[in-house]
């Protein structure tokens, strides 16, 4: 299924429209992502894990603190109305935290393309436990409080890459759930758009209720090609493996169990039975993207 988003261009003085500008926008990390929302094409929902925690079952097992965060490309945002929150890789890539706001994108005519992915799947959490969907309150403007931030975009078409071979496998499984769970994690899903008659992307920030609001990121899209596309990067996890995941660094937090899964059951209706149902490794290396993996989230 296609959509468009058509917006116009709100920058005064702005420099003349690029006529074909290409956009490719990575998520990482606990997200969870609901395609069957009236509110839009895809809304990506980012659980609060700000406060670190320990498992509801493993208590010698700590969830670490989860920040959403949207990063890009610093030469790309000069003169933009909100500065990062800090840098990367040396200053190339700049970072602003998401603190209870939703994301939209504004600046020209905005249509996702169909691309290849992986061989890796977004895990849908209806097929882990039936139990794990998310409430309406949750998608709603403003959402409910357990939702740190919230992004909306334009698309109807998800790739799926892996960074590592390591396989899952979901035990105990919820007992509403018969078959076996079992494959590559997506550990980082793509969501590729091209923009018409635009110099500018503009990504919104929309407050949530009783939040201060924050400025607008401003994205140059001059010299963009299918090739080499303008890359934003939007996720929800422990900032110091982010650094190590732009910088291809081994280390970061790693458990026997992935404990972080329980954040997205933060998204549900009410609690779901105990024990929860936590996917465990049967490989040994665990990168940071394949210990946080996004998943589709039905809604209630």
């Amino acid at each position: 299924m296609k959509h468009s988003v058509h917006t116009s261009e709100v920058r005064p003085n702005a420099a003349l429209p690029v006529t074909e500008a290409y956009v490719r926008v990575l998520i990482t990390g606990i997200c969870g992502l609901v395609v069957d929302s009236d509110h839009a094409p895809l809304v990506v929902l980012m659980p609060d894990g700000r406060q670190p925690r320990f498992s509801s079952t493993d208590p010698s097992a700590e969830i670490p603190a989860h920040r959403a965060f949207v990063m890009f490309p610093a030469s790309a945002s000069a003169g933009s109305e909100r500065e990062p929150d800090f840098t990367l890789r040396n200053g190339e890539l700049g970072v602003c935290l998401l603190e209870r706001e939703m994301l939209s994108l504004a600046g020209g005519t905005i249509e996702p393309l169909t691309t290849g992915g992986g061989s890796a799947e977004i895990i849908n959490m209806r097929n882990i436990c039936t139990h794990g969907v998310v409430a309406k309150g949750s998608v709603a403007f403003p959402p409910a409080g357990n939702v740190l931030a919230q992004v909306n975009l334009p698309s109807g078409h998800l790739s799926v890459h892996t960074l590592s071979e390591d396989n899952y496998s979901f035990e105990p499984r919820c007992r509403s759930v018969s078959l076996p769970q079992e494959g590559k994690l997506a550990e980082v899903v793509a969501v590729d758009l091209k923009i018409n008659d635009a110099s500018t992307l503009l990504l919104q920030s929309h407050a949530f209720s009783g939040s201060v609001s924050a400025g607008a990121i401003t994205l140059s899209l001059a010299g963009t090609t299918p090739d080499k596309p303008l890359e934003i990067s939007i996720g929800n996890a422990p900032l110091p493996d982010l650094g190590r995941w732009v910088d291809a660094t081994p280390g970061g937090h790693q458990h026997d169990r992935d404990v972080h899964f329980e954040l997205y059951y933060t998204l549900s209706p009410g609690p779901p039975p105990l024990p929860l149902t936590i996917p465990v490794r049967r490989a040994t290396k665990v990168p940071h993207a394949s210990n946080c993996p996004v998943a589709l989230m039905p809604v209630e």
